[in-house]
């Protein structure tokens, strides 16, 4: 992590490495597996530009390996499930995934990047401040799950692009 608290920009840039494995006997097959909260790479920059007393400018952008998770790439003809498969030949009416191996594909990376603008006014008796900001400003859909239906793979994505705007009154 590099930071920098002095001056009208101040901010810092991280960067984050890990690796979470499981392995288990009775699961892939006794293979080493990612754990579903693994994140290889997390990258955070934010910045604040201080204009003056009065107005600030903060940006924060962020970038992560998407999580594993599990998916079956085959299935059977089965009498007591309904489960979806991706990827099955056929469609039986009542059939069962194949989970050959856990946690074996990875969910496309998430980035997003946050913008905010304040604007601090004095009043007679204390600190008015006005707060304008954008949530995912260029309206990236990171995927959050994904579904099947019909053969096709459906990506959920949650949090769009969200403005707000608030006010504070300290005194």
């Amino acid at each position: 992590m590099l930071e920098k608290r002095t001056g009208k920009l101040q901010g810092w840039v991280s960067y984050t490495l890990s690796k979470a494995d499981r392995q288990f006997d009775s699961i892939s097959f006794g293979r080493v597996f990612p754990y579903k909260y693994d994140r290889r790479h997390n990258v955070s920059l934010t910045g604040t530009y201080k204009f003056n007393e009065k107005h600030q400018l903060s940006v924060n952008w962020i970038f992560a390996t998407g999580n594993p998770v599990s998916f079956a790439f085959e299935s059977f003809e089965g009498t007591h499930s309904k489960f979806p498969c991706l990827y099955s030949d056929y469609l039986f009416e009542s059939y069962l995934p194949n989970y050959t191996l856990r946690n074996n594909y990875r969910l496309p990376s998430f980035h997003r990047l946050d913008a905010g603008y304040s604007i601090k006014q004095k009043r007679k008796r204390g600190v008015g401040e006005w707060n304008f900001g954008v949530y995912n400003l260029y309206n990236r859909k990171n995927a959050f799950y994904y579904f099947e239906s019909e053969k096709k793979l459906y990506k959920v994505s949650l949090l769009p692009i969200i403005p707000s705007v608030s006010y504070s009154y300290t005194f």
